[in-house]
Protein backbone atom coordinates (compact mmCIF):
# COMPACT_ATOMS: atom_id res chain seq x y z
CA UNK A 1 0.00 0.00 0.00
CA UNK A 2 2.83 2.40 0.84
CA UNK A 3 4.43 1.75 -2.54
CA UNK A 4 1.17 2.61 -4.29
CA UNK A 5 0.89 5.88 -2.36
CA UNK A 6 4.50 6.78 -3.08
CA UNK A 7 4.06 5.98 -6.76
CA UNK A 8 0.91 8.10 -6.93
CA UNK A 9 2.66 10.95 -5.15
CA UNK A 10 5.56 10.70 -7.58
CA UNK A 11 3.21 10.84 -10.55
CA UNK A 12 1.51 13.92 -9.15
CA UNK A 13 4.86 15.67 -8.74
CA UNK A 14 6.08 14.69 -12.17
CA UNK A 15 2.86 15.59 -13.93
CA UNK A 16 2.75 19.12 -12.56
CA UNK A 17 -0.44 18.48 -10.63
CA UNK A 18 1.29 19.39 -7.39
CA UNK A 19 -0.14 22.92 -7.77
CA UNK A 20 -3.65 21.50 -7.54
CA UNK A 21 -2.73 19.50 -4.46
CA UNK A 22 -1.08 22.56 -2.91
CA UNK A 23 -4.12 24.72 -3.67
CA UNK A 24 -6.36 22.21 -1.91
CA UNK A 25 -4.01 22.17 1.06
CA UNK A 26 -3.97 25.98 1.21
CA UNK A 27 -7.76 26.13 0.99
CA UNK A 28 -8.09 23.75 3.93
CA UNK A 29 -5.51 25.74 5.90
CA UNK A 30 -7.48 28.94 5.24
CA UNK A 31 -10.64 27.27 6.53
CA UNK A 32 -8.82 26.30 9.70
CA UNK A 33 -7.53 29.86 10.13
CA UNK A 34 -11.02 31.27 9.77
CA UNK A 35 -12.24 29.00 12.56
CA UNK A 36 -9.90 30.71 15.03
CA UNK A 37 -11.72 32.98 17.49
CA UNK A 38 -8.87 35.35 18.27
CA UNK A 39 -8.63 37.88 15.42
CA UNK A 40 -4.87 38.36 15.87
CA UNK A 41 -4.24 34.62 15.64
CA UNK A 42 -6.52 34.44 12.61
CA UNK A 43 -4.63 37.23 10.84
CA UNK A 44 -1.26 35.66 11.67
CA UNK A 45 -2.48 32.32 10.35
CA UNK A 46 -3.77 33.83 7.09
CA UNK A 47 -0.58 35.88 6.68
CA UNK A 48 1.51 32.72 7.02
CA UNK A 49 -0.51 31.08 4.24
CA UNK A 50 -0.04 34.11 2.00
CA UNK A 51 3.70 34.06 2.71
CA UNK A 52 3.91 30.39 1.70
CA UNK A 53 1.94 31.07 -1.48
CA UNK A 54 4.19 34.02 -2.37
CA UNK A 55 7.33 31.97 -1.74
CA UNK A 56 5.99 29.13 -3.88
CA UNK A 57 5.18 31.50 -6.76
CA UNK A 58 8.65 33.03 -6.58
CA UNK A 59 10.26 29.56 -6.67
CA UNK A 60 8.12 28.62 -9.67
CA UNK A 61 9.11 31.77 -11.54
CA UNK A 62 12.80 31.60 -10.63
CA UNK A 63 15.10 30.59 -13.47
CA UNK A 64 16.30 27.04 -13.19
CA UNK A 65 19.96 26.27 -13.54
Amino acid sequence: MLRVLLAAFGLVLLSGCHGIVQDAYDERAEDECEELRNIEEQRACLNAIEDRERDRRQRELAPRS
